[in-house]
């Protein structure tokens, strides 16, 4: 029989997913990074002796190694899939998944990869799932080890495990994490909050053929302390169906950050006590700035933005008092402030992290006095944030070192190139495709020969 579907208190939340074979890009969907792994436990589809595990994983594509073949950037990731019970190996697999992003793609580096894979185990039984993911770009490996018990799903009533959704979206077509006429996106981290505000949980129910009457569901959000934070009242639904599931909605974003155990209760008539299926979620501690205050070292706030400032702006802020130039620094965050309703400038946060990081690596004074925000690797860094990929080249018998940065967003997709031309350490930018830098077309020739006479000209 069908499954039907009741949806409680739902708040949809539509995703425009990317599809490429097998795979499912999309945006961060919180702040976790690297790989994160989870099992969804379900019925078997003929067999009662039979469960369905769906194992599901995200890796942020900021971890992965791309290289780049002619104008696309590639890289292949090996997935091994481990099952044991008891010590002994049930189920071995491996499958490989080969990304491509062509140069230019509109998909900044915090996106993730989701992907699954189902296995058919023996009910009643714990088994322990070691999954690795091998990247051949990078040559790192990742790996995870996580233990679960599949259930027994007979009796007059009987639940699935709940699964953690970050998006839902009812759809016929076909796909990756398609049930039930939903494409439901999971978020394998367990990782809720400001960038994912809404929890959704899927929940299948089964029942013997002779117990028809209504069910009641209701969920309860525990701490780690099992105190009830939040909770739902009974929610009566009128149903004969002998297979049905529950898809909701929980907005969880007002919850203080920590981690909880959702638990949803499920009763029917005709089955003497409710059945409950529970998960953990975790909400992190948000970054939060504190009030700026007065502005007391102007001279380094300056730095931090100066390469953000038109030349206008930089003969403006020469010419004003010292508490003008506390207004000025004040204003520009606040006008660049993302988010001004909140406490927290994200955008501010991100600018000091980027400058303190290319101050330290790309510093070219042998340490002795921390240069490296004034190098033009540093400036590159500060104002466009760390590249989507670097190809370095180190010295040969020919040419001096290099590096090519790309930036895959940046104007449809922007080329850096930097090189130690005197071989001395001192890394110059001799071209760029993006406007208004040095544009060089022939610059390896300046590598290979330091005296050349080329010249070189600005990209309008």
């Amino acid at each position: 029989m069908p499954f039907k579907n009741y949806i409680i208190e739902v708040i949809m939340k539509y995703a425009k997913l990317i599809m490429i074979p097998m795979m499912i890009i999309c945006g961060t969907l919180s702040a976790n990074s690297g790989l994160a792994v989870d099992v969804n436990l379900y019925s078997g589809a003929d067999d009662a002796d039979i469960g369905t595990a769906e194992i599901v994983w995200a890796i942020n594509r900021g971890e992965l190694g791309f290289v780049k073949t002619y104008e696309v950037w590639t890289d292949t990731l090996d997935f091994s899939i481990e099952v044991k019970a008891g010590g002994e190996t049930v189920l071995a697999d491996t499958i490989r998944r080969i990304v491509d992003m062509p140069r230019g793609e509109m998909i900044s580096e915090s996106f993730l990869l989701f992907d699954n894979y189902i296995a058919e185990l023996p009910i009643n039984r714990a088994y322990v799932l070691n999954f690795g993911l091998h990247d051949l770009g990078s040559y790192e490996v990742f790996e995870i080890s996580e233990t679960f018990w599949m259930p027994s799903f007979e009796g007059p009533m009987a639940l699935s495990g709940l699964a953690l959704l970050g998006e839902v979206e009812e759809t016929s077509e076909p796909g990756l994490f398609l049930r039930n006429g939903y494409r439901m996106l999971p978020n394998p981290s367990g990782v809720f909050g400001v960038n994912f505000p809404a929890l959704y949980y899927y929940l299948e129910v089964y029942r013997d053929e002779g117990i028809s009457g209504n069910i009641r569901s209701r969920w309860i959000i525990h701490d780690t302390e099992e105190l009830v934070v939040a909770e739902s009242e009974w929610e009566n639904i009128e149903t004969s169906a002998s297979e049905l599931f529950l898809l909701n909605g929980l907005d969880v974003a007002g919850l203080s950050p920590g981690k909880y155990f959702l638990t949803v209760e499920v009763g029917s008539e005709g089955v003497a006590t409710p059945l409950s299926a529970r998960k953990s979620f975790l909400l992190p501690e948000a970054r939060v700035f504190a009030d700026m205050g007065e502005i007391e070292d102007i001279e380094q706030e300056y730095k931090y933005i100066q390469y953000f400032l038109s030349k206008s702006e930089k003969d403006l802020f020469e010419k004003l008092t010292v508490d003008g130039e506390a207004e000025f620094i004040r204003r520009f965050w606040e006008d660049n402030d993302p988010t001004p309703e909140t406490p927290e400038n994200e955008y501010r946060q991100d600018i000091i992290e980027r400058w303190h990081t290319a101050n330290y690596a790309f510093d070219e004074s042998g340490r002795t006095e921390l240069n490296g925000w004034k190098t033009e690797r540093g400036r590159i860094y500060i104002k466009f944030g760390k590249p989507n990929s670097i190809e370095r080249n180190p010295i040969e018998i020919d040419r001096n070192p290099y590096e090519i940065w790309e930036y895959y967003k940046l104007e449809g997709g922007s080329e850096f190139v930097f090189a130690d031309v005197r071989g001395i350490s001192q890394w110059r930018l001799i071209h760029s495709t993006y406007p208004g830098e040095i544009y060089n077309p022939k610059w390896e020739e300046t590598i290979v020969n330091p005296q050349s006479t080329i010249k070189p000209t600005t990209n309008e």
